[in-house]
């Protein structure tokens, strides 16, 4: 096997580990670990810090899956001879991977305004904002699959 084989072979197995950690731990989340949680801790004020433990937990392995797609997507995407540019929409290929990079940055906003901003946007003490953060969250994992729906259809495409 030669070393460019092996070596794009490691980038996009990295590129695709870095997937299932983000998108998978999104999905894991919405469903399983926050229903859970409702019914072990009804109260929302003893739930409240557990959630949020969680949170900052899996903030760390999505920020750190987030740069890893970037930098693993990057090397990844230099390879295509017939790519123009980040956003090129020549081909049936190229089209789909531009959405797939446009679908992927609303993602990373919105796990910057989950993360970061969902307080100062929402207000601290609003009682709705567990409600959007619920909902900024469905919506990440919505477009996380159309995303791996659009990864699998290039697959099959081809270049």
């Amino acid at each position: 096997m030669s070393t460019n084989i092996f070596g794009m072979t490691t980038v996009a197995f990295l590129h695709e580990i870095f997937t299932i950690l983000w998108i998978g731990g999104m999905s894991v989340l919405l469903m399983a670990i926050l229903p859970a949680l409702k019914t072990v801790f009804p109260d929302k004020k003893i739930r409240k810090p557990v959630i949020d433990q969680i949170q900052r937990k899996l903030s760390v392995i999505a920020l750190t899956s987030i740069t890893g797609m970037i930098i693993t997507g990057l090397l990844m995407t230099t390879r295509l001879v017939s790519l123009t540019s980040i956003f090129d929409f020549s081909t049936n290929y190229t089209a789909i991977l531009s959405i797939k990079h446009i679908l992927s940055i609303i993602m990373i906003v919105i796990v910057i305004i989950r993360r970061y901003y969902i307080d100062k946007l929402f207000g601290m003490k609003n009682p709705k904002k567990e409600t959007y953060s619920f909902l900024l969250l469905l919506s990440n994992v919505l477009l996380g699959w159309i995303v791996l729906f659009l990864s699998a259809y290039m697959v099959k495409i081809g270049v």
